[in-house]
């Protein structure tokens, strides 16, 4: 991007590796207190999707993310489970294809995050 656009990378305003390790960090903080998505969304003044984002990054790089604690309507946690059953692969469009319209991309994200930590 830089080289096509004729931009210095020295001037690119980027976060460095330690700027996002402190926001994951204080994102892991947070949701260790509160167990609760929406909350440190709000604490953070960031979106559920993002705090998301981290926590299932977080778990990657082997923080403990009980997402066992993280509650989803029992309903829709087994639509969910089902299809990814069925499509047996974890990219979200697939599953979306296959459950009910009402279902939300981060309600698959977060069943799909549930489920591979019970795997």
């Amino acid at each position: 991007y830089c080289d096509r656009e004729n931009i210095e990378e020295s001037k690119v305003d980027t976060p460095s590796n330690n700027e996002l390790g402190d926001t994951y960090e204080s994102t892991y903080d947070k949701f260790l207190e509160t167990k609760s998505i929406d909350e440190v969304a709000r604490d953070r003044n960031l979106s559920p999707d993002t705090i998301l984002n981290h926590l299932i990054k977080l778990d990657e790089e082997g923080k403990n993310v009980e997402w066992s604690e993280i509650y989803v309507d029992e309903k829709v946690e087994a639509e969910i489970i089902s299809a990814i059953k069925q499509v047996d692969e974890e990219k979200l469009k697939p599953i979306k294809e296959l459950v009910d319209e009402s279902i939300s991309y981060f309600d698959i994200k977060l069943v799909l995050a549930k489920f591979k930590a019970k795997v």
